[in-house]
């Protein structure tokens, strides 16, 4: 479908019962593939402190980020009936590949490098999709997120525009996670080079394809980037587990802690409190100490009867070279 106006379309609200079904009908028939954006062009400080994929970060004690994600990709694919929903998480050489450790009858997840290093989103997009038909979707997501909302709504939504390509967008500033694409938009795509998505290819296309914009009024998915991020989408994900409202206000006066994840092969002593924060495998909390919205990473040991707050604790190896406190 192609649009003789240069613009990009808005769409404020979700779309209607009849919408909605043909949403859903466009993604069975033409839905691909899942397109997982699990590379880092620079490292950061959460990811040289945990020293793994962000998709492999613990998010309870029985389920990492990944773990999650399959969890949503399950739901699709059951709820529009595909038999088979093929993922692919893409990453480059310089980042850790997340460990695939679910799988189901309607998912196949796989883990894939970049063809080429330093190719952009569109760029990494264009080499995985060159041999799909033109009519084919897939559906774009950045996989150092958590969700706020089913990935099946979002992507329901995002099928009803009936556009080449169409993205969320949110109100509130949160960085768009999830775009759908019709195959075709990006065969121009140049086969070498950087070319970034948002920046470089998409005022490109859309001089000669459809494209449109879902709006949110509050962010359907929460990315990973810092250690805070980690901290927030954890006590969001266990207030929603707890069947409490969303409340992002650490400052509130009844501010309560939330969670306490230690993984197996790390050691707390008894009464030391881990509060609001993550003991990885390898990491150590000694007698009396005291954890507060913190990562103990492997090889990080927190002393007896000493207070961390709002850092990595890490082997010195790996110095994070910041606490990244906000």
């Amino acid at each position: 479908m192609t649009s003789t106006e240069n613009s990009v379309g808005e769409q404020c609200s979700a779309p209607g019962n009849q919408a909605g079904h043909d949403g859903m009908d466009r993604l069975r028939r033409k839905l691909k593939a899942v397109i997982v954006l699990g590379g880092q062009v620079r490292k950061t400080a959460l990811s040289v402190a945990v020293n793994r994929a962000i998709m492999d970060l613990p998010i309870d004690t029985e389920k990492t980020v990944l773990d999650l994600w399959h969890d949503q990709f399950e739901g699709l694919a059951k709820t529009i009936g595909l038999p088979n929903l093929p993922v692919q998480i893409m990453t480059n050489k310089g980042s850790h590949h997340p460990t695939v450790s679910k799988q189901s009858d309607c998912v196949t997840l796989e883990v894939k490098e970049d063809i080429a290093d330093l190719r952009g989103t569109a760029g990494v997009l264009r080499d995985v999709i060159q041999d799909y038909d033109e009519a084919n979707l897939v559906l774009v997501v950045n996989g150092a997120q958590i969700m706020c909302e089913p990935l099946t709504l979002i992507a329901r939504d995002l099928a009803a525009q009936e556009s080449d390509v169409a993205l969320v967008s949110h109100e509130d500033g949160t960085p768009s996670g999830a775009a759908l694409v019709r195959c075709g938009t990006l065969t121009k795509i140049s086969p070498i080079g950087y070319v970034d998505l948002k920046e470089q290819a998409l005022p490109k296309i859309a001089r000669h394809h459809r494209v449109n914009v879902v709006t949110r009024d509050t962010a359907s998915g929460i990315p990973i980037r810092t250690l805070a991020d980690y901290i927030r989408v954890l006590r969001l994900h266990h207030q929603w587990q707890e069947g409490s409202e969303r409340d992002d206000n650490v400052f509130a006066e009844d501010w309560q802690p939330t969670f306490g994840i230690v993984e197996p092969d790390a050691y707390v002593a008894p009464d030391a409190r881990v509060h609001d924060s993550v003991v990885l495998r390898g990491g150590r909390v000694e007698d009396g100490a005291v954890l507060v919205q913190s990562v103990v990473c492997a090889g990080g040991t927190v002393r007896r009867n000493d207070m961390v707050t709002d850092q990595f604790v890490a082997s010195a190896s790996s110095d994070p070279k910041t606490s990244e406190a906000g």
